[in-house]
């Protein structure tokens, strides 16, 4: 299977991550995945997150602080802003492991994020 028969596009986990990041991303003074992507974002309030952004952090935030390979592949993804190819390249992995990697985090995500709006409407 090539690695782009893996469409993470049309995943509602994917759309959730990638409207997450933006705001997730550490841009303080040092070593941030924000600089590798161009210029910082100017000190000052840039307008509010996303609706969904607290409920997508709390999934992901078992993941961030365990600091996984599993971590490691979604974060140079969607808070580096880096290609699969790249990615694959500096972890010695083929291009398919890491989109695998990558659409299993999304379709985690999208599980989580069902659940919890199910349960809000329950509950």
């Amino acid at each position: 299977m090539a690695t782009d028969e893996i469409d993470l596009t049309g995943s509602l986990g994917h759309r959730l991550l990638a409207e997450w990041a933006p705001w997730a991303r550490d841009d303080r003074d040092g070593e941030s995945w924000g600089q590798s992507v161009g210029p910082r974002m100017p000190r000052g309030y840039h307008g509010d997150p996303p609706k969904n952004f607290f409920i997508v952090d709390k999934i992901v935030a078992p993941h961030r602080v365990e600091r996984s390979q599993y971590w490691t592949v979604v974060a140079m993804f969607y808070l580096g802003q880096r290609p699969d190819w790249e990615i694959a390249r500096e972890l010695g992995w083929s291009e398919q492991r890491v989109a695998f990697n990558l659409a299993a985090f999304a379709a985690l995500v999208e599980r989580e994020f069902k659940d919890l709006q199910t349960f809000s409407r329950y509950g």
